[in-house]
Order: structure tokens, then sequence, then C-alpha cells
């Protein structure tokens, strides 16, 4: 009889742990993204390696500026590096609706370019973009995808809610990993002590890669700014801080 309440209890629980607990799938169709919310103040991060023993490396600074020109969303970004090869220049314009990607352009300090057009179920290299290395580009998509170079502005329009669970349509232009689904959970909320000394709450987001490998993002309630990211690889940590 005890053993029989106590499974009925355990089941309650577990019910209303799921109760709790709201998936909500953001692609381009099902246009949940909360498009009011973006911000478009200029973002400065600084980017860096922090390896077991406290060294840091491969530091970077990141710009990013988010603009609404012609009924898209515009975003340019430039990364500074220590070494040229890691220094891009980004240009990527999106629907206004529902951030849909139109066009995506990549310049390295190199002067290496790599430039996309997304159509609908398509995306293809860009023939109009002179010395374009990935001009013969072509993917067809099952489905339309969200820009996972994009993810920060992508952050600051989801609908955000305690417990809840963003399932998320990511491509990384160009890569040979196809479109896929991202879980990225909403931990919860808390209070994070930003680089000047203010405090500002944020809601942490995180998504787990596997295999001891997660990324957490403390994204601010007020502005959507994300303020820090840290991700783990193992040992190693990776960093992406406002300033």
């Amino acid at each position: 009889m005890i053993k029989n309440i106590q499974i009925v209890i355990a089941i309650f629980i577990c019910q209303i742990s799921f109760a709790f607990q709201v998936n909500d799938t953001i692609n381009i169709d099902s246009n949940h993204l909360q498009i009011d919310k973006l911000s478009l103040e200029q973002a400065n991060y600084l980017v860096y390696i922090e390896l077991p023993n406290g060294t840091m490396k491969d530091i970077s600074i990141w710009q990013r500026e988010t603009a609404i020109a012609n009924n898209q969303i515009v975003i340019k970004q430039k990364w500074r590096n220590q070494d040229i090869k890691k220094t891009r220049e980004l240009f990527s314009s999106n629907s206004l609706t529902n951030f849909e990607p139109i066009h995506h352009f990549v310049k390295n300090g190199n002067g290496d370019i790599e430039a996309f057009d997304f159509d609908g179920l398509n995306i293809k290299g860009s023939d109009s973009i002179q010395n374009n290395l990935k001009k013969d580009f072509n993917l067809d998509l099952g489905t339309k995808t969200l820009n996972w170079e994009l993810d920060i502005g992508v952050f600051q329009t989801l609908p955000f809610q305690l417990n809840k669970t963003f399932v998320i349509n990511f491509y990384h232009p160009g890569s040979k990993r196809s479109p896929a689904y991202y879980q990225y959970k909403v931990l919860n909320k808390e209070n994070l002590t930003n680089a000047n000394g203010t405090t500002s709450e944020c809601w942490v987001l995180q998504i787990d890669y596997g295999k001891n490998n997660t990324a957490t993002f403390w994204i601010d309630v007020q502005t959507r700014h994300l303020l820090k990211m840290e991700e783990s690889f193992g040992t190693i940590k990776r960093y992406k801080i406002k300033f």
C-alpha cells in the first residue's frame, strides 16, 4: 500500500515538473520572435579563450552595429584580432518581420570573401559578389533556417520565460554541418556584476553540446543585450564579455 502511494506521488511530481517545462520551437514560420525587443545600440565585446592555468589567448574585440534599413534588419560586425587571418568584416541582412536571412557577407584579413543569398528553401553563393570563394555553394533546405552567425541578435528577440526551452533552427552559412534544431534552456534569472561594477538582472540561457561542452549566456532583462557568454570545452573556457 505504502509502495503504491509512493509511486503515485512520484508520478504526480513528474507531471508537475513537465507542466512547468515549456518547449517553444523557434523558426522562420513559427514567427514567435519579438522583433520589437531588438536593440539598435552598438555593442562591443571582448572575446578570448582561457586555458586551465589561467592564461588568456586568441584575444579579439568584436564590434556590432544593428540598424533598420529598407525594411530589413541590417547587422554589421568587425572582429579585430592580433592574427590578421582571424579578423573579420561581416554584413548581414534579414527580414524585419521574422529575422529570416536574406544575405550574409564575410571578409577576413587576408581578403578572402564568402557571401551567400538566402531564398526561401535555398541558400546559394552570391554571384553578384566578386572573388566570392563560395560562389558555387548551393544548399536546399527542408525548412527555413535562422543565421547562427547572428545568434546574439536572435537571443534579443526570444519570448523569455522561466522554465522554457527554445528549440531553434540554426545554420552557419557555408558550413558542412546541416541546419538543425538546437535546445536553449532558460535556467533562471540572476544578477550579473558588469565590468564597470554595475549590476544587471539577466536571463540565463544555456545550450548543452554534449561531452562536457556547454555555452551559457547572460542576457539583460531590460535591454536584451548579451552581457556575458561562457563556453566550456572540457577544461578550456571561451568568454564573450560586453564592455
